[in-house]
């Protein structure tokens, strides 16, 4: 009898060990919450926890307390998402996200989503650089999250479900909702200005003034095997994938079912333009068939006769 009652205290210390959510009732601890190494990132199961990514001691007032300490978080360290977090709602209005990183300390460590999804990030601000994260410096690393019901609106610049400004790598990750800036505006980066996305999916509406499902601006840098799929509204500039590609190289992605209008100085399935072929590469670009440009249909069957739909074109192969 006596084994079998230190075997079932065996069980339910493992028990509480490993669930996230016995952590509101018997406390936290630094072990099980990681180090914030890449080797041992810091754990995320929590709302609080996600507020307190990148922000470490410098976020809230002395008098604010808590159980566990985050003045490690800081915008260098690793972290990854265990479960999936939900935003909070306020009665009226939803929760206004305070992106992570910004001007003159953007986000330098790692991020793994996981394959977790982040649901109802909203923000309506008046800032520049907006997104999760606000920026996203060289050798970051975003990988493996999913933002689902993302809403953001800003009347500055650079605004992205990802991030409002990229300069290191975005992989594996999945944005749906709505984004809108009065300049760079893309389904995952607002403005990517280095670095690489790769593996990344958008599914809503873009509308800025240079706006494309990706990416709204392009520098030099790259973006791989993305697909976007719903409405781009640009004024000056509106793309599928890139609103304007100055020397970026934009390879193997996908256009699906999409309208994209406006583009006063350029307009395409893939980009709305692009600098020249010397620096901004085109290569393997795909587009549907249904996919319009100001309201009008591309005649798939015209671009095989002239070839003006090849992969290295801004408006890519018809399928």
């Amino acid at each position: 009898m006596k084994r079998i009652f230190v075997l079932m205290i065996l069980i339910f210390l493992v028990f509480v060990s490993c669930n996230p959510f016995m952590r509101q009732i018997f406390g936290e601890d630094e072990l099980y919450m990681g180090s914030g190494t890449l080797n041992d990132p810091f754990r995320i199961y929590t709302f609080r926890d996600l507020e307190w990514v990148g922000k470490g001691e410098n976020y809230y007032p002395e008098e604010y307390q808590y159980d566990y300490d985050y003045s490690e978080w800081n915008l260098g360290a690793s972290y990854i998402l265990m479960v999936n977090i939900t935003l909070p709602d306020y009665p009226g209005e939803n929760f206004n996200w305070m992106p992570i990183g910004d001007d003159p300390d953007p986000f330098t460590g790692t991020f793994d989503g996981n394959d977790k999804t982040i649901f109802n990030m909203t923000i309506n601000t008046e800032r520049d650089y907006v997104g999760m994260f606000a920026m996203v410096d060289q050798n970051a690393v975003i990988k493996n999250l999913k933002l689902s019901n993302c809403n953001i609106n800003t009347s500055g610049n650079n605004a992205g479900g990802i991030a409002g400004l990229n300069k290191g790598t975005i992989q594996n990750c999945s944005v749906t909702g709505f984004t809108e800036s009065s300049a760079q505006a893309g389904g995952i980066v607002g403005d990517h200005a280095l670095g690489l996305i790769e593996n990344c999916s958008f599914s809503g509406d873009v509308k800025g003034m240079y706006a494309g499902g990706i990416a709204g601006y392009v520098g030099h840098a790259s973006v791989i095997n993305c697909s976007s799929t719903g409405s781009v509204v640009g004024e000056d500039y509106a793309g599928g994938i890139v609103g304007n590609n100055i020397s970026g190289s934009i390879l193997g992605c996908e256009v699906l079912s999409q309208e994209i209008t406006r583009g006063e100085n350029g307009i395409g399935r893939i980009v709305g333009a692009n600098a020249s072929p010397f620096f901004g590469v085109l290569s393997g670009n795909r587009a549907s068939s249904n996919v319009t440009l100001n309201e009008e249909p591309l005649n798939c069957a015209d671009c095989v006769s002239c070839n003006c739909c090849g992969d290295d074109h801004i408006n890519g192969t018809c399928f």
